[in-house]
């Protein structure tokens, strides 16, 4: 069998934090090394020149991170990577994978595959337009000007989810093909597996024993309704419930003065912590609590189900194409506090649907939404175009 070599490019702005092991690209290009591929995956660093860091495999493909230079357009807010095409030009790729469709890094890397023969891989999650007017007007001129030829230029189209599907044929893509999102369960494992002796989750933020854990692990952004969860949260202030909502961003600190006001001491805010040190936490929580208003896939919804937590989400695309509504976690069309808070306690008054929802959560992930299913599935629609090729 030939041995293939992949570009996975992330065209996101944002970097990706040392240590964090829950990121889409790396696990994906993680599997592909145990399937006999090498992957480099090109993103954003905080870095004055090109970085290269070999990921230790436990296949016989090599995985090589490429941190680039990036700026920032403005308005439009989207990264570009000046020394990308030259750093494509060194290596002799097979394919190479762009998330998105419409980011102006993504047209300049498929053109260039398109250029030198190289099977070109959309992997798209978004599946509705950006708001805001200049976005709205950069929509306007890409799907305009460059739509069309980017589509002719594209090998395949892959989707995250059947809603970011469907957002890509009204755009003019031929037939996307849904390929979910996987965890790389062997980076997770490790993490585990070093809790030797794992903290007291509830010592250490002062939860009482006879208290059900609900966790949030997320910016606390606007998208996220931080003030709705902590809505919900406060109607328990004098229940055997506490809430751990975990992460940083702009609502944080208006957060801490409404617990401090309120005084909902049963309500903890960490801040961000370190992706190591959320297995503890997954392993003593009940419920994760999820209210975004816009969520691509949901790595959280993963991590969460993973360690058997379910989830309770409202109906955004990729919440909705991963939890079975009343088997392994809910989703729930409003935000009503009274909804939510119901559905919690339905969950916490039935000890048995509790173990039901948990362990039907754990075998969601392990059975289906792990990279080492969805990367055979991925190796088999494109190796059979590429042995042909």
């Amino acid at each position: 069998m030939k041995k293939y070599k992949f570009a996975i490019v992330r065209p996101d702005g944002n970097v990706i934090p040392k240590g964090f092991y829950n990121s889409q690209e790396l696990g994906l290009a993680a599997q592909l090394s145990r399937l006999n591929v090498d992957v480099d995956v090109y993103y954003a660093g905080n870095v004055d020149k090109v970085t290269t860091t070999a990921k230790e495999s436990a296949g016989a493909g090599i995985v090589n991170l490429i941190e680039l230079p990036f700026y920032n357009i403005p308005f439009i807010q989207q990264a570009q990577f000046p020394a990308l095409i030259s750093e494509l030009k060194k290596h002799s790729y097979d394919a190479i994978q762009v998330n998105e469709y419409n980011d102006l890094i993504c047209k300049q890397a498929v053109n260039y595959a398109y250029k030198h023969n190289i099977a070109a891989i959309v992997y798209q999650g978004m599946y509705k337009n950006l708001s805001g007017r200049f976005n709205r007007l950069y929509t306007h001129f890409h799907n305009t000007f460059l739509l069309k030829s980017f589509i002719n230029k594209v090998s395949f189209t892959l989707t995250k989810t059947a809603a970011a599907a469907e957002f890509l044929s009204l755009k003019g893509f031929v037939k996307p093909t849904v390929m979910p999102v996987g965890l790389d369960l062997n980076a997770f494992n490790e993490h585990t597996d070093k809790l030797t002796q794992p903290p007291c989750i509830r010592q250490e933020y002062n939860i009482p024993a006879d208290h059900k854990i609900v966790i949030y692990v997320g910016s606390f952004e606007r998208r996220r309704n931080i003030n709705f969860l902590l809505d919900i949260a406060a109607r328990y202030k004098d229940k055997p419930v506490s809430f751990i909502y975990i992460g940083e961003g702009e609502l944080f600190e208006q957060a801490k003065a409404r617990v401090t006001s309120q005084k909902l001491s049963h309500i903890v805010l960490p801040g961000r912590l370190p992706q190591k040190n959320l297995p503890p936490i997954y392993q003593a929580a009940d419920l994760f609590l999820l209210a975004s208003d816009y969520e691509i896939y949901g790595m959280v919804v993963l991590e969460a189900m993973f360690y058997g937590v379910p989830v309770i989400s409202n109906d955004t695309a990729g919440p909705t194409s991963i939890i079975d509504s009343n088997k392994n976690g809910y989703i729930l069309n409003n935000f009503e506090v009274s909804n939510w808070v119901n559905t919690l306690d339905s969950v916490f008054d039935d000890e048995t649907k509790l173990v039901g929802l948990k362990e039907q959560a754990k075998t969601k992930i392990a059975q289906e939404l792990t990279w080492e299913r969805i990367a055979h599935r991925y190796v088999d629609e494109i190796f059979n175009v590429l042995s042909k090729a």
